[in-house]
Order: structure tokens, then C-alpha cells, then sequence
């Protein structure tokens, strides 16, 4: 079997690879410049199967590179979209695997991320940030170790901040219709009961 073209993709730095007049697989410049390929190389098809599944891994990781630019994600989220995008078992593995060597990828550090990114944005209570990282196919104990990053008091503190301005909102209202709104609001924000209680303690 005969190399008979080699062509730069116009939109991506990927290179189609022609074999016999056909189109077989891309490669990365990168990848290109490894595998030392030119026009008018023999390739055995052992060497074939070898380069394309180079290919199929170049172009996971670099969706997965991708997704990871927009915002930290699980190794679920990746494997989600790894499939959808259909690359296979073999594939996302290698894939996954190459990211964690990296650092680029760990659910403990993408849970301690995701925490600090909603205590700062929108205040949430530990309930509901373990619901939300379950949600996203992290595990129960490195949830629960992640969350570790967020003390009691730091929880409470939060809390009573969001508590005083829902206050703010809703002047006019009576002591008990207050208190119902506030406890319903800080419910589905995912604080527990007994912060909700030690917030109206503070509050009264």
C-alpha cells in the first residue's frame, strides 16, 4: 500500500493521509512530524492500524482539550461527550488516562473547583453542591472529601449573608410569611435545617 497524498485540513491543523488514492486518516502536525510519513511511503497495513488509532487518540484528547478550555469537567462529563461524539471504549481510556498524567483531569480537583465556583457565585449549601457533583458522576467520597474545603461556620456565614438580603427584598411582609420565605429560599439553595435554624437565630 502507497501514500499517494498527504493534505492540510483548511479549518483544523490536521492533515488527511491518502492511501492508494483514498482517504484512510488524519494526523496532527505533530503527529505527522513523528511518524515521518511522506508521499510515496509503503505502509504495511500493521502500520496502518497502528497510525490510526493514533489519529482516533490525537483527536479525543484534543475534543477533550477542548471542553476542558470552556470550564474544569468530571472524567464523567468527558467520557459523556467522548461517546457522543463516538469514539470508542479503547479510545477515551488512553484518552482519560494521557489527561490525568497531565493534570488536566481528576474529579477531587474538579469538585474542589466546582465549590469554590458556587460559593462565590451563587452561594449553595452542601446538600445541594453534592447533589450537583453526583449529578455530574463524581463519587459520593470524593464529594465528600471536597467538600471538606467548606467549614460549618464558612457554610453558615454564607448563608446568613444570602438570608440578610433576601431580607432586604422583602420588606413588608409579616414576621411569619418572612420567615417561610427566607427558609424556603435557603432550602433550595441546599443548606441544611440546622443552618437555616442557627441563620434565624441570628437574624431575630
Amino acid at each position: 500500500m502507497l501514500i499517494t497524498d498527504i493534505k492540510k485540513q483548511e479549518k483544523r491543523n490536521r492533515y488527511n493521509i491518502f492511501i492508494d488514492k483514498k482517504y484512510s486518516f488524519s494526523l496532527s502536525d505533530l503527529e505527522l512530524s513523528l511518524s515521518g510519513l511522506s508521499i510515496g511511503d509503503e505502509v504495511t497495513e500493521k502500520r496502518i492500524e497502528k497510525l490510526k488509532k493514533e489519529s482516533s487518540e490525537g483527536k479525543a484528547k484534543d475534543k477533550a482539550l477542548r471542553l476542558l478550555s470552556f470550564r474544569p469537567r468530571s472524567e464523567k462529563e468527558i467520557e459523556k461527550r467522548l461517546v457522543e461524539k463516538g469514539f470508542g471504549e479503547k479510545t477515551i481510556i488512553e484518552t482519560k488516562k494521557k489527561l490525568k498524567t497531565l493534570n488536566l483531569l481528576g474529579d477531587l480537583e474538579f469538585a474542589k473547583s466546582w465549590i469554590k465556583n458556587r460559593i462565590t457565585l451563587r452561594p449553595t449549601g452542601k446538600r445541594r453542591l453534592f447533589l450537583e457533583l453526583k449529578e455530574k458522576g463524581v463519587k459520593e467520597e470524593i464529594i465528600e472529601k471536597a467538600l471538606e474545603i467548606l467549614d460549618p461556620d464558612q457554610e453558615f456565614k454564607l448563608a446568613l449573608k444570602e438570608a440578610q438580603k433576601k431580607k432586604e427584598r422583602l420588606k413588608g411582609l409579616s414576621k411569619l410569611e418572612l420567615k417561610q420565605k427566607i427558609t424556603s429560599f435557603l432550602a433550595r439553595r441546599g443548606f441544611s435545617w440546622e443552618v437555616i435554624k442557627k441563620v434565624f437565630e441570628e437574624l431575630e
